[in-house]
């Protein structure tokens, strides 16, 4: 089978039948002659095999996705987005009809101009208007009844090509309940580069067919309104561009990185490996690591083990040329010797908001000492960074652009640095340091001198010319130094241990691989109410830090490195904690919350199995619990702990549900409460305080 011209995407849930029939027909009918399919994506309807039947009756393909009955027409799209096959994509609703060639004009315009995006204003239509079968639709009558939507509003249809969705990663799937999703991606695609075509020809035409109001719903419930102000937040303050980080499965696997670290492998892989270990642990997995071959590339890669790394061969003149190699849609250059903090790039793409800003972030350069410490040097001449080109994230379209105009000659990376400031892009300091670590005394002071002369020649190029370079100078502040050297201390020499929650059921012989006589494994498993694994939750201690971060790319589920140290052992191996709790309740928040960071749960443990079906029941019932689950931790030898869990969408219906669970629950049982990340530093008072 061929593929189609044009993918739309309809996200879906209870809207009525007739209505999404009468939508997909009127798409195929307004392509005419352009081939075209359409995707159902049913987010969650109660009758998913009539959604299926109407969808495909129409002509249409249907992908359900199961939830806990949370509507999100973001995670809705990008679900469907993920079954399409044609290069142009399309995204709008069922309650839309669109007229006769409509859709055919705006496919051939994304055909003719690729790199913009494309708009319909929408048109309302009174009640009982467009109601018909699409056939006998009066059109002419329709553009005389219907009034036209402010484009503030957005929804209706958005259409790009296939590889803009790609960068943008798609709909921001925090987003949920009602509204804002349309107005955050077109900022977006704003941001992207992309200019917003609001196409208006005669007879291109969408129009709303009439159904009571959503947003006066939402209006009237509480849940919902907080929903419309968590998504107003995220499209008012959130100036990134590509979102969902950690969720791109929904849009399929041929997606480039958002990232590519070019890195040089000129050293044997007992000495790079851990260094470059570090880069493939940091929270944003979505990267690539391109190793430039000075003779060690394949050894490296081979210890690595990762399909992220990539050798690449050494380009004509200096080793960072070969960034025109990388796919991702930002390149960061490796400066040898660098510590790079686990969130360090994801900070960095933080403030990409911008297409003209390159986010940087400070270094503190480190040299050890006689005894084994890592101490830091003072700054060179004029307080400069000494390795600038390492702190900045580069785009990739425009440092390509730049490269092909430099002089082949120029080897120093300080000089791309330059081309770029020269060619109008501007450095933004981050509140980010990393650490640069110099080998022994005798070959840093060599080094050192080398470094310094580079950054003072750079510094005397930008004020020649009159350019900013404040951010080369400015002092990272003595308490983030010292925060960055102790991590590194930790990273470079501690044994730092691991918890690891996965369904991976060969993740015990990965850690066996990476691991050694002092590593110390304990495993759990969560199962549900018919004693079916969720998953599992393993526990490492003694495990050296780069075989931990390689390790966080092999589990399919969670990673936190340094949750237990060493030194929580007992005398005979074994840990002081007798259950891993907050890895069980963290994984249930990434499964099941819509928010992590304001989730909390009211945790029942009780005395058996039938205890806690009973309180999981319970749960169900109470005002603002969401979500409850029947579940059980499982040790080998120890005994079984039954849990009742509910889950709550801030820390004040928590509160509420845990003094209702009280009342409830049997008197043997003990009732918890477990609070996301953003709500942990509140104190009891504040908690009681904010339920009254």
């Amino acid at each position: 089978m061929s593929e189609p011209v044009a993918s739309v995407v309809i996200g879906f849930k209870d809207w009525g039948l007739d209505r999404l029939e009468r939508c997909i027909t009127s798409i195929y009918a307004s392509f005419a002659e352009v081939s075209s399919e359409v995707v159902v994506s049913d987010y969650g309807s109660v009758d998913a095999e009539a959604v299926r039947a109407a969808a495909e009756r129409a002509g249409a393909v249907c992908v359900r996705t199961e939830t806990d009955g949370t509507w999100s027409r973001s995670r809705a799209l990008n679900a469907g987005f993920a079954a399409t096959r044609g290069h142009q994509v399309y995204a709008t609703d069922a309650d839309m009809i669109f007229s006769p060639g409509a859709l055919r004009a705006v496919s051939h315009r994304l055909t003719a101009v690729p790199d913009e995006a494309i708009i319909l204003q929408c048109r309302d239509l009174p009640p009982g208007a467009g109601t018909e079968p699409v056939r006998e639709v009066d059109w002419e009558a329709c553009a005389r009844v219907a009034m036209l939507r402010p484009r503030w509003g957005m929804g209706g249809l958005v259409a790009t090509h296939r590889d803009v969705l790609g960068r943008l990663r798609g709909y921001d799937e925090r987003m949920h309940t009602y509204g804002g999703e349309d107005i955050d991606y077109a900022k977006r695609l704003r941001r992207h580069g992309l200019p917003i075509n609001w196409f208006d020809r005669p007879g291109v035409r969408m129009y709303h067919v009439w159904h009571p109001s959503s947003s006066l719903a939402a209006s009237l419930d509480d849940a919902a309104t907080a929903a419309i102000a968590h998504n107003r937040r995220i499209h008012t303050e959130d100036g990134t561009t590509a979102r969902n980080r950690h969720t791109t499965e929904r849009l399929g696997t041929v997606l480039p990185p958002l990232l590519s670290v070019i890195a040089l492998a000129d050293t044997p892989a007992e000495d790079a490996a851990p260094e470059l270990s570090n880069l493939l642990g940091q929270s944003l997995t979505d990267l690539e690591l391109l190793l430039v071959d000075a003779g060690h590339g394949h050894s490296v890669a081979e210890a690595l083990g990762d399909d992220r790394v990539r050798v690449v061969e050494a380009p004509t003149g200096p080793w960072w040329r070969a960034l025109t190699e990388a796919r991702g849609t930002h390149v960061a250059l490796h400066a040898p010797g660098t510590w790079h903090p686990p969130n360090r790039f994801e900070q960095l793409l933080d403030h990409t908001g911008r297409r003209h800003v390159m986010p940087a972030d400070s270094s503190v350069t480190v040299v050890r000492s006689d005894l084994d410490q890592l101490v830091a040097l003072p700054n060179g001449p004029g307080s400069t960074q000494r390795r600038p080109w390492a702190s900045v994230l580069l785009p990739v379209d425009t440092t390509r652009a730049v490269l092909s105009t430099m002089d082949e000659r120029l080897s120093d990376p300080h000089d791309l640095l330059l081309a770029l400031i020269r060619n109008g892009m501007v450095v933004q300091r981050t509140d980010g340091t990393r650490v640069e670590i110099l080998p022994d005394a005798t070959t840093s002071e060599m080094l050192l001198n080398d470094l310094d002369e580079a950054s003072a020649r750079l510094t005397r190029l930008l004020r020649a010319g009159h350019l900013d370079g404040g951010w080369l100078v400015e002092p990272v502040p003595a308490t983030a130094a010292e925060h960055a050297m102790a991590a590194a201390e930790q990273l470079m020499r501690d044994r730092v241990d691991l918890v690891v929650w996965s369904s991976e059921t060969d993740l015990i012989g990965m850690v066996e691989r990476v691991s050694d006589d002092d590593t110390v494994l304990r495993q759990s498993w969560v199962t549900d109410g018919n004693d079916e694994r969720v998953f599992a939750v393993l526990q490492i201690a003694g495990l050296p830090g780069a075989s931990a971060r390689r390790l966080r790319q092999r589990a399919h589920g969670s990673v936190v490195a340094g949750r237990t140290r060493i030194d929580r052992l007992m005398d005979d191996g074994d840990m002081l904690e007798s259950a891993p709790m907050p890895a069980v309740v963290d994984e249930l928040t990434r499964l099941y919350a819509d928010d992590p960071e304001t989730a909390a749960w009211v945790v029942v443990r009780a005395r058996d199995a039938a205890d806690a079906a009973e309180a999981t029941s319970r749960l169900g019932r109470l005002p603002g619990v969401s979500t409850a689950l029947h579940r059980t931790l499982r040790e080998e030898d120890t005994v079984p702990v039954h849990l009742a869990v509910g889950l709550t969408s801030t820390p004040t219906e928590g509160v509420t549900a845990l003094l209702a669970a009280r009342e409830t629950v049997k008197d043997e049982s003990s009732v918890e409460l477990w609070l996301g990340a953003e709500s942990r530093g509140m104190t009891l008072s504040d908690l009681l305080g904010a339920a009254r």
